[in-house]
């Protein structure tokens, strides 16, 4: 089964990226969270918790924790109760580090792909995680 294969192959690398994402002081998650904001400054617990696919009680404990690490701050919003996060230099040096490490994990676990079935397999991955999101049963009817 395709499932089957697709959690174990998740399972070992999420393994292997976090063991090397320890030797900077990250998790995946962490890392996951700092790139969410490098692309969109500000964002509020709430957003992070929709994108993370995790409670918001988690990110709450997840950014208070890359906070006390110095790799971002919160700041109040103008109006309303919402706390938006940014990265601080600190952050976007860690944010770098990460990438480093998520290409080498990426090339590892892509090499023996041509190019082609590189590009192929990641259009299949987004294609898969589009139809996720789009709230369609298997049988392409929407639930």
């Amino acid at each position: 089964m395709v499932i089957v294969t697709l959690h174990r192959v998740h399972a070992a690398m999420e393994a292997a990226f976090n063991a090397a994402l320890a030797e900077v002081g990250l998790s995946a998650a962490q890392w996951d969270i700092l790139r969410l904001l490098h692309h969109s400054p500000g964002a509020s617990g709430a957003d992070i918790a929709r994108y993370a696919r995790v409670t918001p009680q988690a990110v709450t404990t997840m950014l208070r924790r890359l906070e006390k690490a110095g790799l971002l701050r919160r700041q109040a919003a103008n109006k309303g109760r919402a706390v938006g996060s940014y990265l601080s230099p600190r952050g976007e040096a860690a944010l770098r580090e990460g990438d480093r490490i998520a290409a080498q994990s990426e090339a590892q676990v892509t090499l023996a792909f041509t190019p082609d079935q590189q590009a192929r397999f990641q259009a299949d991955l987004e294609r898969c995680l589009s139809v996720l999101d789009s709230g369609l049963d298997p049988g392409g009817q929407p639930e």
